[in-house]
């Protein structure tokens, strides 16, 4: 009874999958351009990224959007995307994505208190969740099969 059931979900599979590839379009002469919010790449992209950073140089090639801004800015002064929750600042007229680089370094140095925030805790704390909601993009939920989770937070770094 046991393999006549797996024979007939296995056959549904395969029955879905032939269903899914007969649905796509015969048509490949059109090249489907990817939306905005694709967040995958082809591997194809990934390597050529990684090739074109080959003979970059930190502070030549890449320089740190703390050590350009970091001093100045407060909390005030960023801006946040209320759909992806991605930190921004614009100087200059140019717009800047906050890497974690930046936002772990405000956390650290930049929490001064400023209109709108009562305390350097309070202050402290949104940078740190800024700092976690980036982080959090950059590396999705790895199941680690157990009950147990664990806070970094700790007010107590000024």
């Amino acid at each position: 009874m046991k393999k006549i059931l797996a024979l007939l979900l296995v056959a549904m599979m395969v029955i879905s999958l032939a269903a899914c590839n007969n649905s796509e379009t015969p048509d490949n002469s059109q090249s489907e351009v990817p939306s905005e919010s694709s967040q995958v790449e082809e591997p194809e992209a990934v390597v050529a990224e990684l090739k074109s950073l080959k003979n970059k140089e930190y502070g030549v090639d890449y320089v740190s959007l703390y050590s350009k801004f970091g001093k100045e800015t407060s909390i005030a002064d960023v801006e946040e995307d209320p759909e992806t929750g991605f930190a921004y600042i614009e100087k200059d007229g140019v717009k800047y994505e906050l890497g974690l680089d930046f936002l772990s370094m405000a956390m650290v140095y930049n929490t001064q208190v400023v209109d709108g925030w009562d305390t350097e805790d309070d202050v402290y704390a949104t940078w740190w969740r800024l700092y976690m909601q980036r982080w959090n993009y950059l590396l999705p939920e790895i199941p680690l099969y157990s009950n147990e989770y664990y806070d970094l937070y700790n007010a107590q770094i000024k």
